[in-house]
């Protein structure tokens, strides 16, 4: 069955469509709260709509809770403050909880029409769709920064692209099947760290085999296993380059990779944002040179996190990292990065941070810090090959995450502008 498009501010979408204001088939919620709830709710853009305190470890409502807006499950709030990736604000749907509260700064409402799916609905404002209307109307708060200006009848007037109900609840069943396969891929993903975690606890203190421990600042800790400072297994310990960079950064082919703190994650190095310096920098610069197998360690922001250089940042620059370059044979840097990177290694570390407002670590302290060393290379090699393998496990979670996600996103353009149309009768086809 083929049929005809209209034309709307959306684009073409179905004749059997309509496009109708928000404020037709919803109704806004005044409902006072009048302290029967103090589930004070606040929208994460990714989690919707959930409590406060989880949510920032602490609470940020009035005390005064009387006056807050009574939601329950099914309903929606709209924050307006705009953030990067979401400039228009977030309109979640609250699920996790029968009821919550939220702020008079939210504009909330809930499906009033028997012709709408609330499963849709969800999505509609899961998508980007709605976004240019807001644009239309919004403009920057001029009492706080970040808040954009809507008014309460401009925002209920926007206007939405609205299938039959059927057709709907068929959108809603196919974004709903992606949805249950993100939340399955991340459960596994939370499972496989909560292991991993474990694991690295057990082999960090416990090792491989072994019957007999002795005592250690560690705990108990293998026979044979020795208490080394990281000086003691290092040529050089010291300071990436400190200072402004950024005039000689370049794009010319023999130029430098200059390797910053956003590219060090635990145990890898992250490439998103790698930046080059050029050659007459670089050779100024010789102490922050770096070679195949130091180590990385961050200075400030997600300190203390760790990772190796690899082959092809061999002679690479970096800044403000403390770098590591080991002299022992007896000690495989891998094994380093991922003990420092592990819960015992992260409160040790925590132990030499200084600073009152803004924490670093000092090289100087860093040398003094104490670490479990197998005495056996093939030990710690096996030790890295069992956490690597759970971090390959992650990973390839994660990648099924973003492509699920992805694949969402272009569901979600394509289905609710009616581009891509799905049968709403086991004989029916229908094409755009």
């Amino acid at each position: 069955m083929s049929e005809i498009s209209k034309k709307t501010p959306f684009g073409l979408i179905p004749s059997t469509w309509s496009f109708a204001p928000l404020r037709s088939i919803v109704c806004r919620i005044t409902e006072k709260n009048e302290n029967r709830s103090e589930n004070v709710l606040t929208i994460s853009a990714r989690d919707g709509l959930v409590n406060q305190r989880d949510y920032f470890n602490k609470s940020v409502a009035s005390k005064n809770l009387s006056k807050y807006v009574y939601l329950r499950k099914g309903d929606f709030a709209y924050n307006k403050s705009y953030s990067n990736g979401f400039p228009y604000g977030a309109i979640k749907r609250l699920e996790k909880y029968p009821v919550g509260i939220v702020s008079t700064l939210y504009i909330c409402f809930r499906n009033s029409s028997e012709s709408i799916d609330n499963e849709f609905l969800k999505y509609l404002f899961d998508s980007p769709l709605w976004h240019n209307e807001v644009r239309m109307i919004a403009k920057e708060g001029g009492r706080a920064h970040g808040l954009l200006n809507i008014g309460i009848n401009e925002f209920f007037d926007i206007m939405l692209p609205i299938p039959p109900r059927k057709e709907q609840q068929k959108i809603a069943e196919i974004l709903s099947s992606v949805d249950e396969a993100i939340e399955k891929t991340e459960q596994i993903i939370a499972q496989t760290e909560k292991v991993s975690k474990g694991l690295m606890q057990q082999l960090f203190t416990k090792g491989i085999g072994y019957s007999e421990f002795k005592k250690s600042s560690f705990g108990m800790i293998p026979k044979g296993w020795e208490e080394v400072q990281m000086n003691e297994i290092s040529g050089s310990i010291r300071n990436g380059f400190v200072g402004t960079a950024s005039p000689y950064y370049s794009t010319d082919e023999n130029s430098i990779p200059y390797l910053m703190s956003n590219n060090v994650r635990k145990n890898k190095l992250d490439l998103n944002k790698l930046v080059h310096v050029d050659k007459s920098f670089h050779d100024k610069n010789q102490k922050s040179i770096l070679s195949k197998g130091d180590l990385l360690t961050v200075q400030s922001g997600h300190i203390g996190t760790t990772c190796v250089v690899t082959d092809e940042f061999d002679g690479a620059n970096c800044h403000a990292l403390i770098v590591t370059s080991l002299s022992s044979s007896n000690v495989i840097p891998e094994y380093i990065s991922y003990f420092l990177n592990s819960f015992e290694g992260y409160r040790r570390l925590r132990g030499i941070f200084v600073g009152s407002t803004i924490k670093h670590i000092n090289v100087k302290d860093f040398k003094k810090l104490y670490l479990p060393i197998p005495s056996s290379i093939d030990e710690q090699i096996q030790i890295v090959k069992i956490l690597k393998s759970m971090d390959f496990k992650t990973d390839n979670e994660k990648k099924k995450v973003e492509s699920l996600l992805k694949l969402k996103e272009g569901l979600m353009q394509q289905l609710l502008t009616g581009k891509v149309r799905v049968p709403v009768d086991e004989d029916e086809v229908i094409e755009a």
